[in-house]
């Protein structure tokens, strides 16, 4: 007796992982009860009877502005969606169409996701004296506050402002010093801007 699978996966779920400026990282998950059957005993063309998974980014105006493929047979099904057409601090309607070992598909309900905020623009090392640096940025839309951090003295001496500029003191005299900002709101982190700056 041959038995012929005809239905979509179905427990298809999809989350937010994370975000940054231009791309969002989604969680998905899916299942397939007749082509699990197979994929149980061959692990290497799927799991859960799922041989793919293709997310999608939409913007306000049902428009796809980005797209990802991801293997039912990778080991971690999370993946980044993104790329020069996805603004920062926009909000995105994610969807994912999984697709079974038998080559049926079903599509997820929407998911509306917002990126990061954009990484600061036109940072500046404004202020430089023998012993301290002064950085200076432009705010960046949806952002509630600013990491920085002299990466030269200590990398995970990360500092928080909700200003537009941060004063780095207790500097060696005529030393180049290596900054970075990253903007941060509700949605996420903004990828680093950097800047060196000399006292």
């Amino acid at each position: 007796m041959v038995i012929v699978d005809n239905t979509p996966p179905t427990d298809i779920t999809l989350s937010k992982r994370s975000t940054s400026s231009q791309s969002i990282t989604l969680n998905f998950d899916a299942f397939d009860v007749m082509s699990k059957k197979y994929s149980d005993v061959n692990p290497d063309v799927g799991r859960k009877g799922i041989k793919q998974f293709t997310l999608a980014l939409k913007d306000q105006n049902d428009n796809i502005v980005a797209s990802s493929t991801s293997l039912g047979t990778e080991p971690s099904w999370h993946k980044a969606v993104g790329n020069s057409n996805v603004q920062p601090n926009t909000t995105y309607t994610a969807f994912v169409t999984v697709t079974d070992l038998a080559g049926n598909s079903t599509t997820s309900t929407g998911l509306n996701v917002t990126t990061a905020p954009r990484a600061p623009h036109n940072l500046e090392a404004a202020s430089q004296n023998h012993c301290s640096v002064t950085l200076t940025w432009d705010a960046s839309p949806g952002a509630t506050s600013y990491k920085v951090c002299n990466t030269t003295v200590n990398l995970s001496d990360v500092r928080t402002t909700t200003s537009t500029a941060y004063t780095f003191t207790g500097l060696s005299a005529n030393t180049t010093y290596a900054f970075y900002v990253m903007a941060v709101g509700p949605a996420g982190e903004s990828d680093r801007s950097n800047i060196n700056g000399t006292t």
